[in-house]
């Protein structure tokens, strides 16, 4: 059983993450705030209910346990300043956030109702793909802005500012 603020529908398959743990399963049943789930591999609970390994994860599940228990306040954090990110890092930044997106993309792919219900939005999910490997390619050392380039990132552009009409209109 989980507990979660939006309960799948039955029959759903999700993907249940936490820190570097990530299990696929299937909703099997749902009330107003839980469900219960059938995991495709074997789990070890005593992973996912040990303490996260990272700070972070540690700040984000105390604040949602304060939340959750009606407090008043959230903790307030101190960021540290940070300067300009370098090309490097942007690029690594932005194949972090294609990774996500691709492993979404590849999920919703996968289910007949999802492209039959969702085609349109699958296709501007590429469309933004697209669009950041194009941005990556520009910000890397050697992505001298060629006119090739500069061209596709246009046509990306076109292309994105043309789905976010579309969207407007839905």
């Amino acid at each position: 059983m989980i507990e979660t603020p939006v309960t799948p529908v039955v029959g759903s398959d999700v993907i249940l993450m936490r820190g570097a743990l990530k299990a696929r399963a299937t909703v099997m049943w749902t009330s107003a705030t839980r469900c219960g789930v059938r995991f495709v591999s074997e789990v070890s609970v005593k992973d996912w209910l040990a303490p996260p390994g990272k700070a972070q994860q540690q700040r984000v599940d105390e604040t949602v346990a304060l939340v959750k228990s009606g407090g008043a306040e959230l903790p307030q954090v101190s960021s540290p300043v940070l300067g300009p990110r370098s090309p490097e890092q942007l690029i690594e930044d932005l194949e972090a956030v294609l990774s996500l997106m691709q492993d979404l993309e590849d999920d919703l792919a996968s289910s007949i109702e999802t492209l039959n219900r969702h085609g349109l939005k699958l296709q501007n999910l590429d469309i933004a793909m697209q669009m950041v490997r194009a941005i990556s390619a520009e910000l890397a050392p050697d992505g001298d802005g060629e006119r090739a380039s500069i061209a596709r990132l246009e046509d990306l552009r076109n292309a994105c500012s043309q789905a976010l009409s579309r969207a407007s209109f839905e």
